[in-house]
């Protein structure tokens, strides 16, 4: 009989310390997991950051490209025939 209840203790410390590691586990996982999502997704963002500073600036640097940044275009299209000044001509009637 002793013999049968020092076999059950001993089984159920076993049992009782494989629960706890496995809850440390459980634990740690998402918390590890975390903590590399948060790292990369900064990376993601200040490298998109940084390219998107990049093209600005050479979008500024350039303005004279495309004419994007000059304000000498107009800011509606005109698509009828009936929006334009007399004497000026359509994108269609050059």
């Amino acid at each position: 009989m002793q013999y049968r209840e020092v076999r059950f203790c001993e089984t159920s410390e076993s049992t009782n310390q494989r629960v706890l590691w496995w809850a440390i586990v459980q634990t740690a996982i998402p918390i590890v997991t975390g903590m590399w999502l948060m790292k990369h997704l900064r990376s993601f963002f200040e490298a998109t950051k940084t390219r998107l500073t990049r093209r600005l600036q050479h979008a500024v640097s350039d303005k004279s490209s495309l004419g994007l940044l000059s304000c000498n275009f107009p800011h509606t299209v005109k698509t009828t025939k009936e929006e334009f000044a007399p004497g000026e001509t359509g994108p269609i009637e050059r």
